[in-house]
């Protein structure tokens, strides 16, 4: 199970910024880290007629795992589109370890070589 510091609430929700696309809404999830990917949504969306609004709903980092990569996937998303956190991101920012690895939280009975 996922902390209880995951959770939102109704205020957090209510004061979230509100995303408003032009013409074209990309939603992008679990990316996890793959620069490959990332290149390619923004080729696939550079060929679009109207620009997109593209927004990464979390878990855009995992396997970046070189803080040179981390820097780089990050510094593109925030300076070039919309990004919500997510489990992967809320753990690398923990002040104190919950031992959940990624933040997937799986039950007990969800074994570590399917998780791994």
């Amino acid at each position: 199970m996922a902390p209880i510091w995951y959770r939102l609430g109704a205020t957090a929700l209510r004061s979230a910024q509100v995303v408003r696309a032009q013409s074209v809404l990309y939603a992008v999830g679990g990316l996890y880290g793959n620069i490959e990917a990332l290149e390619a949504i923004d080729k696939r969306a550079r060929a679009e007629s109207s620009k997109p609004t593209i927004v990464f709903n979390g878990d855009f980092n995992f396997l970046n795992a070189r803080s040179d990569w981390w820097r780089e996937l990050n510094t593109h998303i925030h300076a070039n589109h919309v990004a919500t956190a997510g489990n992967v991101e809320l753990e690398s920012v923990a002040s104190e370890p919950t031992g959940l690895g990624c933040g997937c939280g799986y039950p007990e009975s969800v074994s570590r070589g399917i998780v791994q």
